[in-house]
């Protein structure tokens, strides 16, 4: 066992300060996942600890970056607990991703990645990211949680496989002892984080050369312009831990001055004609890499990427602005490019440059086709708003005890179902200050359900009435507390 959680310690290697206890209690929760007791402990990662969690006495977390920002590991946390996994597992081969399936306490999947040295965590999450939204997982967590940990902090961590005679990796439709599990690990750390990928093929080669005295400063620059185009907001550290691992002669001083510089304008260009690019150059790869320099592209003066499109109703849309998230108020504002700009200004003070119309709607369409579509809320949006409103009414207000109640505005509950009249519904709705017609309430709540009734009479009174399934809408059971009224004193003379 000694050996053993050695080996354990040495492949997964984090922030050696602090750790995670995970204590079972054995209950589950009605979602199907095993529950227990969670804490970070300020306290080192020690062997002792390993051999508790591999005996199944101590479950172990790890943090997977340490406090140089860097990581040797990073997971997938697929949280699906009637997941497939050995058909996952055969996709992540198929799809030829360096990943290690193992189960987790719930049922579902951590997937591992391994790197022979460190690299930066911020690099990992990025690849990482990636690979989720290969297999199809585009809203898992992601390990390493942050790009580097503050001071005072210990960051996440993530629970260790093979706690006892669970949490085991699978391959190939089978389950693997620990040692198997650790020799296919050590096989698979050949992989390496890719520090510039996406770069323009001149830089990767410069460096891949090695970097003599000569064109250190050059160099230097092209990986800060590289690293402000990729990683936005933040790309000042990426740039330092780059520079300071591929081109180590360069002075500190140096290295920080080239950062600033760089920093300065909102964009700068490779110096294409300057050497090592110059005799290097690719044009045709360079404009097909995603960070290469494309020629005749038109320029916003500021970087758009990563559009993202929350499912409201009407849709939201969220685009990086040379790293930030700017929110658009609805699609003309993504569009349109005047309201683009307007947008830009009143949020950060950015007023990007005028293009042509053709080039702008080629963006638009580039940034459509690399679109990640996300859920929303089930009360975001104009349904959200209406249909929490809607809940209210039939919520706050007393549910009638006779049907003949309905006339005087009351739902009342039949066969599942409850009985209202719209217009009662329409004047409520308009005293919350929620303004909509007839035809569009219509329209929102048969999505939920709603079914027209013929008209009935209700004392007399012919009436139409749409009915609801009443699942979901919570009754009222008592009167509203009515405080007591002191009698008034009468005057004493």
């Amino acid at each position: 066992m000694s050996d053993l959680a050695k080996r354990f310690m040495d492949l997964f290697v984090g922030l050696a300060r602090a750790h995670g206890e995970y204590r079972p209690t054995g209950k589950v929760s009605a979602k199907g996942k095993a529950e227990g007791k969670a804490k970070t402990l300020k306290e080192p990662v020690t062997e002792k600890l390993w051999k508790d969690h591999l005996s199944g006495r101590l479950g172990l977390g790890i943090v997977p970056v340490d406090d140089e920002g860097l990581t040797k590991f990073g997971a997938i946390d697929v949280d699906i607990y009637d997941l497939d996994p050995v058909e996952l597992e055969g996709r992540i081969r198929s799809a030829g991703l360096p990943l290690l399936l193992c189960r987790t306490k719930s049922g579902g999947a951590h997937l591992l990645l391994f790197l022979k040295e460190r690299g930066s965590a911020r690099e990992v999450r990025s690849r990482l990211r990636k690979y989720a939204e290969t297999l199809g997982y585009p809203k898992a967590e992601i390990f390493p949680k942050q790009d580097k940990i503050e001071d005072d902090d210990c960051g996440s961590w993530i629970n260790m496989p093979y706690f006892g005679d669970s949490r085991k990796a699978i391959r190939e439709g089978r389950e693997l002892t620990a040692e198997e599990f650790l020799a296919l690990a050590d096989r698979m750390t050949m992989i390496e984080a890719d520090d510039f990928e996406g770069a323009p093929p001149c830089l990767k080669a410069a460096i891949a050369r090695g970097v003599s005295e000569g064109i250190r400063d050059n160099t230097a620059f092209a990986v800060c312009v590289y690293c402000k185009a990729r990683h936005g907001e933040g790309w000042q550290d990426e740039a330092r831990f780059l520079i300071r691992k591929h081109i180590p002669s360069l002075d500190k001083e140096q290295a920080l001055k080239t950062v600033r510089s760089v920093g300065k304008k909102a964009s700068y260009r490779y110096r294409c004609k300057d050497e090592p690019l110059a005799s290097l150059c690719d044009k045709e790869r360079c404009a097909e890499a995603e960070y290469g320099v494309r020629e005749r592209r038109a320029d916003l003066g500021i970087r758009l990427a990563n559009l993202r499109k929350i499912k409201t109703d009407p849709p939201t849309w969220v685009v990086e602005i040379d790293g930030k998230d700017l929110e658009l108020k609805d699609t003309d504002d993504l569009t349109l490019q005047p309201r683009f700009r307007r947008r830009c200004f009143e949020e950060f003070n950015v007023w990007p440059r005028a293009i042509r119309s053709r080039d702008w709607d080629e963006i638009i369409a580039e940034l459509g086709r690399n679109c990640t579509d996300l859920s929303a809320p089930d009360d975001a949006g104009r349904t959200g708003e209406v249909m929490g409103q809607v809940s209210n009414y039939f919520g706050d207000r007393m549910r009638a005890k006779h049907k003949d109640e309905l006339i005087s505005g009351k739902p009342y509950e039949e066969d599942g179902f409850l009985l209202f009249n719209s217009t009662f519904l329409l004047d409520w709705l308009k005293k919350k200050r929620v303004t909509i017609g007839g035809k569009e309430l219509w329209n929102v709540l048969r999505k939920f359900g709603a079914e027209i009734v013929p008209k009935q009479k209700i004392k007399g009174k012919a009436m139409r009435l749409w009915k609801m399934p009443s699942d979901g809408f919570a009754a009222q059971t008592e009167p509203f507390d009515v405080p007591e009224i002191p009698k008034e004193r009468k005057a004493e003379f």
